[in-house]
């Protein structure tokens, strides 16, 4: 696989990424008004999630200004070797976690480094009312990660086992979607703003999920320590 990320005066390998659709604060707004989705022509592509092979610290640092600091610049995301069309996307335009690892090095050159940016709402909720991701961690998958997420970061009574429910229900209201992914990134879900209330009650009467306690129940560690591997224990 060879996928390039570039902008208007480098390009570098990269072995990963995912993008997604995002609306603005003032699109948001007017969805949580209506109390629906913000419709797809007031979105635009973010990256939230990037593997940048090994290249010279200062190749790096110049994309990660490009990403953080750079404004409405996009960059071009293009997998020449797979049949995927050519993405323009811009960076969330503050930090992201940021993961580095040295790489060998060449004679006569700087040590290389690997680059991996994570979008912060990939980790935790850090407000519920604002969009945040939900991804496939090793050995969690992106419902998982939605309950405990949501049971961790907002004032709802989620439980672990209601995950499959919350994670379907929202991709058929159209406030979970899909991210856009290549290479070796985990697949995902960008997740809007959702009436969870709602949803829960219509789970509850409907009985796809439960509040009688015999649902299973799980601690998610989800941090900066664990963005390579998630950590979770269970109880039943």
């Amino acid at each position: 696989m060879s996928i390039r990320i570039s902008n208007d005066s480098l390009s570098v390998l990269a072995c990963g990424f995912a993008i997604a659709r995002c609306a603005d604060d003032k699109a948001l707004q007017e969805a949580q008004k209506k109390q629906q989705p913000a419709p797809d022509d007031e979105r635009e592509n973010v990256i939230v999630w990037l593997d940048l092979a090994p290249n010279h610290p200062k190749v790096l640092n110049a994309i990660w200004a490009t990403l953080v600091n750079g404004g409405s610049s996009e960059v071009r995301l293009t997998d020449y070797d797979a049949q995927m069309p050519t993405y323009l996307a811009r960076g969330l335009r503050r930090r992201y976690r940021r993961l580095t690892a040295d790489a060998p090095s060449l004679a006569g050159r700087a040590r290389p480094k690997q680059l991996r940016l994570i979008a912060p709402e990939a980790s935790r909720v850090e407000d519920y009312t604002q969009p945040f991701i939900a991804l496939d961690w090793p050995g969690l998958p992106a419902s998982t990660a939605l309950a405990a997420m949501l049971e961790q970061g907002s004032p709802y009574p989620i439980q672990i086992g209601w995950g499959d429910y919350l994670l379907a229900t929202s991709v058929a209201q159209g406030y979970a979607r899909p991210l856009l992914t290549g290479g070796n990134a985990p697949q995902g879900y960008l997740i809007d703003p959702a009436p969870w209330r709602e949803i829960i009650a219509a789970g509850v009467k409907s009985g796809q999920i439960t509040l009688d306690g015999t649902q299973q129940t799980a601690a998610i560690a989800v941090g900066s320590a664990s963005v390579f591997n998630a950590r979770h224990s269970v109880s039943v």
